[in-house]
């Protein structure tokens, strides 16, 4: 009979390296950190409000450096004119149409007593970063509801320093109320401190607090939203407060960018700066402008909506430009990707993951489809194509007395059939390629292109909330 000689160090070995084997891949699982996140969204800030995008009155050059040493996306859009629906659009990746929260808040108290919030059914991105971990804070501005069901404690952060509606004074008015609250409770207003500032603070220590665990900062300040009140010392003689505003703002961010550095997270930190919407007319005559683009805060042209946007990972994304379509839905599905979580397959998102085409592993999406609508107007674009369809005011208000009509309330919707009706100017058509600043109206050369956009005007009004009862019965009838 055969006796077969074990060798005892055989026996051994095989385990051994099975068990080097799970070691070194839990060694590199473990080197393998969650990215933070960190948005940086100003308010109604003007696209050549940095000298990134040419301004001829002020230096900003913390935020140019995201610009110049991330990816600048310069056809960047967000999904509304105006405040309130631009932020619930970038927070949720879906357009503010599905969930009807398509208009401003109105006064607080209005705000408050008719419910107006973004659906608590929707999912924030600090919600579903939260499912991998992460801990978020919402500092400045919020917008999305003021009831407490709507706050940010309530939709994923864990901490929140800031105004619970659509801003607060830059100074302590001592007169009234601030309203700046911590934590969904009424928080002390340094003596003589500038919000921006505040909130600034609030970064650089919320960061440091939460310093060894993935984070996701959304840093809103009310800046540059009127009234326009600056710092005297950033105020250089003769000069309009939005100068000084804009370098407090720039050095905001330069602040979150070294406080970011010291904590050893510069390169594994996603920034991503841009702002809600256009900027207002009354400070174009002091320099401040949407040039090269036509229109301002609260249109549908491009000068309310295309706003400036760049995306800043240093050794992940990397190159000076890129000339795909970008919008604002798209910032959750591409944190999600990042931080490797499945989006919920219960519902249909607007945005797009961002990361294989910002890392050119895919080719840039130029003739992406973006829409809008809300009371001033509805547009759709189309790779280069672009109808813009305005409401004429003069009728409405011609029709609305003629009706004996009250305004609409603030938080109404308008039919989106009257586009069709003499409540409504006659589309115009332009391309965006040739024509930025839409002064050529293209309508009556490519009517085949037209036909096919109001289709698409129409597709996507069929994903909307219905309107209600009230909403119909409120505006006048053409």
């Amino acid at each position: 009979m055969r006796i077969t000689h074990y060798d005892d160090n055989l026996l051994l070995r095989f385990p051994l390296r099975y068990l080097v084997l799970l070691f070194l891949i839990s060694l590199l699982s473990y080197g393998v950190e969650k990215p933070n996140f960190i948005i940086i969204l100003a308010d109604d800030m003007p696209y050549n409000a940095l000298s990134y995008t040419g301004s001829p009155e002020v230096r900003t050059p913390h935020i140019d450096s995201l610009f110049e040493q991330g990816l600048a996306c310069p056809q960047a859009y967000v999904t509304h004119g105006v405040c309130a629906p631009s932020r619930a659009g970038l927070m949720t990746g879906r357009y503010q149409a599905r969930f009807g929260y398509e208009t401003l808040s109105g006064s607080p108290s209005h705000a408050a007593k008719v419910d107006h919030g973004v659906d608590i059914n929707e999912i924030t991105i600090a919600q579903l970063l939260k499912t991998a971990g992460y801990t978020s804070a919402a500092l400045g501005k919020w917008h999305l509801g003021i009831n407490k069901k709507y706050q940010p404690l309530q939709r994923g952060f864990d901490h929140q320093f800031g105004f619970a509606g659509g801003g607060g004074p830059y100074y302590d008015p001592k007169t009234r109320s601030h309203g700046l609250i911590r934590n969904g409770q009424p928080a002390p207003w340094p003596e003589g401190a500038y919000q921006t500032d505040l909130m600034a603070q609030e970064a650089e220590d919320w960061m440091k607090s939460v310093a060894g665990k993935p984070f996701f900062l959304y840093f809103a300040p009310y800046a540059v939203h009127a009234p326009f009140e600056a710092p005297p010392e950033l105020i250089p003689e003769g000069k309009h407060p939005m100068v000084g505003m804009m370098k407090s703002l720039d050095m905001a961010v330069g602040r979150i960018l070294k406080t970011v550095e010291e904590l050893g997270q510069r390169d594994n930190t996603i920034i991503v700066f841009l702002s809600d919407n256009g900027g207002v007319p009354k400070v174009f005559e002091h320099g401040f402008t949407n040039a090269p683009f036509r229109g301002g805060k609260a249109t549908v042209l491009d000068g309310g909506v295309h706003v400036p946007f760049t995306c800043y990972w240093p050794g992940k994304i990397e190159g000076n430009e890129y000339l795909g379509i970008v919008s604002s839905l798209d910032l959750l599905p591409t944190f999600a990707a990042a931080a490797g979580i499945s989006l919920p397959n219960d519902r249909d998102y607007d945005g797009v993951n961002l990361l294989t085409q910002l890392q050119r592993k895919q080719k840039a999406d130029k003739k992406r489809t973006l829409y809008w609508r809300w009371r001033n107007g509805h547009a759709v674009r189309e790779g280069k194509w672009k109808l813009v369809w305005e409401i004429n005011w003069g009728e409405f208000h011609h029709l609305r007395n003629k009706q004996n009509l009250k305004n609409p309330s603030p938080t109404l919707r308008p039919n989106p059939n009257d586009r069709f009706s003499s409540l409504y100017f006659k589309p115009q058509l332009y391309n965006l390629e040739n024509d930025p600043s839409e002064s050529k109206d293209l309508s009556s050369q490519y009517p085949e292109i037209m036909e096919r956009l109001k289709k698409k005007l129409k597709s996507f009004d069929a994903i909307a909330k219905p309107l209600s009862k009230e909403e119909l019965a409120a505006w006048p009838q053409p």
